[in-house]
Order: structure tokens, then sequence, then C-alpha cells
């Protein structure tokens, strides 16, 4: 336990003994850690000038046949708020990357694909960055990291469920 790191949640639990304070603490360093390596990252990505955001958006649209999704269907593969998507759509196309315009089908939509010069820097620099990813994950074996990411998605399912809570 870090007591010294969380004096005010152990003092919170102790005042309140139904919560689990070794899951609450294990909850802010899952959280911690989570920004720590985000933070990394971003500094490792900006490199290239581009955000973990913003080249998840260009790897999202170069797996799709046509290279074209919409900006809710790309918040919805890349976990980001509709805003953020927005502030990701309008970097990436600031920089040529990607081309906003109507849908094919539905002229009320609209539709994102990534133009010839965000495929040419996923091309050139891509190497790089996906090297980066697994030298990042160097550390754990190939079952270490399956059961990780099995753990993560039962951290994800109950932060899911605290959407469905009464306030």
């Amino acid at each position: 336990m870090s007591t010294h790191r969380y004096a005010f949640l152990e003092e919170f639990c102790s005042k309140n003994p139904d919560f689990d304070s070794e899951a609450l603490i294990d909850c802010f360093d899952i959280h911690r850690m989570e920004r720590m390596i985000l933070g990394l990252v971003e500094r490792y990505l900006s490199r290239w000038r581009v955000t973990a955001s913003t080249l998840w958006v260009l790897i999202n649209l170069l797996s799709k046949e046509d290279n074209a999704m919409s900006p809710s269907q790309l918040a919805l593969a890349t976990g980001l708020s509709p805003a953020s998507m927005t502030a990701a759509l309008d970097a990436l196309e600031k920089k040529g990357y990607v081309q906003r315009g109507s849908h094919p089908t539905d002229r009320r939509m609209v539709s994102v694909h990534v133009t010839a010069e965000g495929r040419s820097f996923m091309d050139e620099s891509f190497h790089q960055h996906g090297r980066g990813g697994v030298r990042m994950l160097k550390h754990l074996s190939q079952e270490e990291r399956k059961t990780f990411l099995r753990l993560y998605e039962k951290v994800l399912i109950g932060a899911q469920e605290l959407l469905e809570e009464p306030t």
C-alpha cells in the first residue's frame, strides 16, 4: 500500500469502512500509470507531429477497405468524445492527411477519408511508431500481454458500468 502517496485516500477509507481501501488505491494507481504512459507516448509521437488520437484515427481509416468512415464511427472506434474527434480531424485536415466530404449515399452525413498525403505519411513513418509500441511492451511476455489485455478489458467493463449507475 502506498500510504505516503495517498494519505487522503487512507484517511477517507478509515472514516468510511464500507470502502475497499486497497481497491480504491489500486484504482488511483492504474489511473496514474495510464496518464504517465499516455504522456510518454504523446512525447514520443510528437517527433512526427502527431498525437495518439490522430494516429489512431489514421489507423482506423486505413483499416477500412475504402479508407473512409463517418466522424461518429471514428469516435466509436477510437473511444474519443465527439469534441475530441472534431479536434483530431481538424488537426489531421490541417496537415492534409484527411479530408471531410459528403457521404456517398447519404448527403446528410459527413465522410472522412485518408488523403494520398496521409497514406504517404503512414507508409513512411509507421514502422517507427510501431517499433516504439513493440519496445514499450518488451518487458512483457506474450502470455503477460494477453493476461494484461484480459484484465484491462474487465476494468473497462467496470468503467462502462459506472455510466449506468444512478447519481
